[in-house]
């Protein structure tokens, strides 16, 4: 891979602005199974771009370029002398031309004009494994969902209500929503013996698809009177030609709860998987092999995990919880973290709310559901165990667009591929060169300052980390909060999973320290990509 900055603009001349909502897809035609090149807005406009070295000249590219909800085209200027081309196809048919320059500081520019087809970005194909990454014929990607288990409902009884739902989270660039198919709430059921219960899951799920960009997450069984595998046997049908539409399919949520007989869940998980979509059984309590075995081993090709939601550490405890999954093989997704109106406990904070994916993406598990107390009755309401009010749309819970931009953001800094590298913990072990491990350790106090944990992701062949301090904390305000000690040379850059701005960089020496600021509240934490030189 080699990296182009590059300058967006508008066609007024004026620059995007730093920190700018983006969501961009850049695909070599040549290699429509690998990976999306897409990039971040940073300091002046700036934007990053990263693609192979192999890219072949003359081949075929699409760009396509997001800002809330409206799509871009763009017109690239280079230099003229620029030797590697890649010929960038716009929605109107026509074709410009990339010249990417020999020099990865050479300057280009990007020139941003509405598109002739407005609409949602759609990303194609089916949703598949790859280790335990995710990918479709975008390439690979982290997908990103949000409960919305009544839909099916509102589908049937409030079009209206459910398609301005619908149409925010596609505003906000997600990628799907996470549904029951069938629920016994009293007054609130999904049920399955409708008359037209398969026509109005279809039609939710191609209108949710073909309209607003997002594909869905059917968890069949919610609990309730109707037969199981029966429920499973019509969501099959329904499923049947829209395998692109669908991101995984779920036998069952929370079989501990809701069906407690293994035998059952694992025969609807089978017939799931039959469609050739990717499938979980149900989430595994606990997260273990173990239980993959006795629950999914051979009717799942990947895992749901609901983690623990406790508080402590002055919360950072529930951000750490994906480490549990990181010797899973499988693609993971992490199906009901502790967000927004959650049950159990609650959090509004946008800040350990994203970093909860980063350290979801880190340890493995790729995809992540925002989990959200408007998104489970679509009722307005105050949860007896948390007293958190709970209100009927996802888009009236208070402070809920600062938490969507910063969790949708966090993909702009993480590579492609880490969750298939190695993971390593620095706060129980230092790591070992010969284990391929990271370049730095992160000492941890959580009594007065130092960093919460620290988990990290190591790509050993080329020499690559990711890590994900979190919680870091500083005995008064001012102060030092963590240190890294590099144990052999490195590069290292840090940013603020809030607002993506890079916080700090430095190249280190062996035994160079590198410190990150802290406060007292604990309320900082960082993603910080390195390099070994």
């Amino acid at each position: 891979m080699r990296q182009v900055n590059c300058t967006l603009v508008f066609a007024d001349g004026t620059q995007v602005p730093k920190g700018t909502p983006i969501h961009t897809e850049l695909v070599i035609e040549t290699d429509p199974g690998g990976p999306s090149y897409g990039g971040r807005v940073e300091e002046n406009g700036r934007l990053i771009f990263r693609f192979p070295d192999c890219a072949p000249q003359g081949h075929g590219a699409s760009l396509r370029v997001q800002t809330k909800g409206t799509d871009w085209v763009g017109r690239f200027i280079t230099p003229a002398d620029a030797p590697q081309r890649i010929d960038v196809q716009q929605p109107d048919g026509t074709t410009i031309t990339w010249n990417i320059g020999p020099s990865t500081e050479c300057p280009h520019t990007i020139v941003l004009q509405r598109s002739a087809q407005p609409g949602p970005f759609r990303r194609s194909g089916r949703v598949r494994g790859q280790g335990r990454c995710w990918v479709d014929d975008n390439g690979f990607f982290f997908p990103l969902g949000e409960t919305l288990f009544w839909a099916p409902r509102g589908w049937k009884f409030e079009n209206d209500r459910i398609r301005q739902n619908l149409k925010w989270l596609s505003e906000h660039r997600w990628d799907a929503i996470r549904i029951l198919c069938a629920v016994g709430w009293p007054g609130n059921e999904i049920d399955p013996t409708w008359p037209d219960y398969q026509p109005v899951l279809a039609g939710l799920i191609d209108a949710a698809y073909d309209e607003y960009g997002l594909r869905v997450i059917p968890t069949v069984w919610g609990g309730g009177s109707w037969n199981p595998v029966a429920v499973t046997d019509k969501v099959v049908e329904v499923i049947k030609g829209r395998e692109h539409k669908i991101l995984y399919a779920e036998a069952v949520n929370e079989s501990f709860n809701n069906l407690a007989d293994d035998a059952v869940v694992r025969d609807m998980s089978k017939r799931l998987m039959a469609t050739g979509v990717l499938t979980a059984s149900s989430c595994l309590n606990p997260p273990s092999e173990q239980r993959f075995a006795e629950l999914a081993a051979g009717c799942s090709n990947m895992v749901t995990v609901h983690l623990d939601r406790s508080g402590g550490d002055l919360d950072w405890r529930f951000v750490r919880q994906a480490w549990d999954v990181k010797s899973f093989p499988w693609p993971t997704s992490q199906n009901e973290p502790k967000g927004p109106g959650s049950s159990v406990s609650s959090t509004f904070s946008a800040l350990q709310i994203a970093q909860s994916r980063v350290v979801g993406i880190v340890c493995g598990a790729g995809a992540y559901v925002l989990h959200n107390g408007a998104g489970i009755y679509g009722q307005r309401h105050t949860h007896p165990g948390t007293g958190v009010l709970r209100t009927a749309n996802l888009f009236e819970m208070p402070g809920i667009d600062a938490i969507m931009q910063a969790v949708r953001g966090i993909d702009t800094l993480i590579p492609t591929g880490v969750e298939n590298w190695r993971k390593a913990n620095d706060g129980w072990r230092s790591p070992l060169p010969e284990h391929g491990l990271p370049a730095v350790d992160f000492w941890e106090d959580t009594v007065m300052h130092g960093v919460n944990k620290n988990y990290c992701a190591v790509d050993g062949p080329n020499r690559k980390f990711v890590c994900a301090p979190s919680g870091v904390r500083a005995p008064a305000d001012g102060q030092v909060g963590g240190t890294f000690k590099a144990r052999w040379a490195c590069k290292v850059k840090a940013y603020d999973p809030l607002t993506l701005e890079l916080k700090a960089e430095a190249t280190l020496a062996p035994d160079q320290t590198f410190t990150l600021p802290g406060r007292p509240d604990s309320m900082r934490a960082y993603v910080v990509v390195g390099e070994l030189l």
